[in-house]
């Protein structure tokens, strides 16, 4: 007699430990510390001032100095953007609110005017009035996605400390201007799962703003490498995000990810230095090798990270490409 359970058990440990293996030839395939690399993805916080005090961010907590990033500076590293010839995606958000920056839609229409690229904004939508709305969709905005991160108006303020009822009229303000602009501006709207949220008002969220959208996303909470304490388990992989972008803080200043809220280990400054340089400088290199041989850094905020734990499906579908002047870049196009 067939023992139907038993041979579906099996089939799925056949699949798991092919997709292992191919996982772990894909990774030694595509980690090549040792060539120059150029990022495809610049994730830059143009403000680290933020009026929320979300509970998952440690935004509250910061300990640099606040500020808005120069525009003479911004303009700087967007042309050394276009020298570098790689990158193809551009986020805003970081640490701050981006929309505080009231320059925001002139800096977006400058990136689409001299990269191409798409560009992304994370905003809480408190500030997102439909003045600004219409600026950023005018400026060739690709994605504007609101992190709401609650559906009842009691949970958004213990969570965010926003007013919910201002930030969901909005977000439907801002539905409302795209279908009478008729532009292509994607909105998305997502939410990260605390425990103040009950299961419960997570299906409420979906089932509301799916009336708006499809592009409606519930995010775990991440620990920000060790700040949030929260249970993490293997497997790990290695990180995906130093071979592929760069985190530019509002004064220039470049960490080695985004996950250093504070910038603890900074490793350059675009205010002197080039993105190639500073993306192929030894601390990148030194902890791209401890990847490369299947090593961890020692580093608290990599070792305690939780993203490494998502860092799958980079290893699994990206693709190095080989740019005219003999330098890499890692190409990857999640559902971002």
């Amino acid at each position: 007699m067939v023992h139907i359970p038993l041979i579906k058990g099996l089939l799925k440990n056949v699949h798991n430990l092919r997709q292992t293996l191919l996982l772990q030839k894909n990774i030694s395939k595509r980690m090549r510390p040792d060539d120059v690399i150029a990022p495809t993805h610049l994730a830059i916080e143009t403000t680290n001032i933020c009026p929320a005090k979300c509970v998952f961010c440690p935004s509250q907590f910061l300990t640099r100095p606040r500020g808005v990033m120069d525009m003479d500076l911004f303009k700087r590293i967007i042309d050394d953007a276009k020298n570098c010839s790689s990158i193809n995606f551009i986020t805003h958000g970081g640490l701050g609110e981006p929309l505080v920056d009231t320059l925001l839609a002139e800096r977006v229409n400058h990136e689409k005017s001299m990269l191409g690229a798409q560009i992304q904004i994370h905003t809480n939508g408190a500030l997102l009035s439909s003045a600004t709305t219409q600026k950023l969709f005018d400026a060739g905005l690709d994605v504007l996605s609101i992190s709401l991160n609650a559906f009842h108006s009691r949970t958004h303020r213990q969570v965010t400390g926003l007013d919910y009822d201002q930030v969901r009229k909005n977000t439907e303000q801002a539905f409302k201007i795209k279908e009478k602009s008729g532009v292509q501006t994607d909105i998305r709207i997502t939410m990260v799962q605390t425990k103040n949220i009950t299961q419960a008002e997570v299906k409420d969220f979906i089932a509301y703003w799916r009336k708006f959208t499809s592009k409606v996303a519930v995010h775990p909470q991440k620990n920000w490498g060790g700040w949030h304490k929260n249970n993490v388990t293997d497997p790990k992989f290695p990180c995906k995000w130093i071979w592929h972008m760069m985190s530019v803080n509002w004064d220039g200043s470049v960490t080695l990810c985004h996950e250093d809220y504070d910038a603890k280990h900074v490793i350059g400054n675009l205010k002197n230095s080039t993105i190639l340089e500073i993306f192929n400088c030894q601390d990148l290199q030194e902890i791209r090798t401890l990847f490369a041989k299947g090593q961890f850094p020692s580093r608290d905020q990599c070792h305690e990270c939780s993203r490494l734990r998502l860092d799958k499906a980079f290893w699994l579908e990206s693709k190095i490409k080989k740019l005219p002047s003999g330098i890499i870049s890692y190409t990857y196009r999640p559902n971002r």
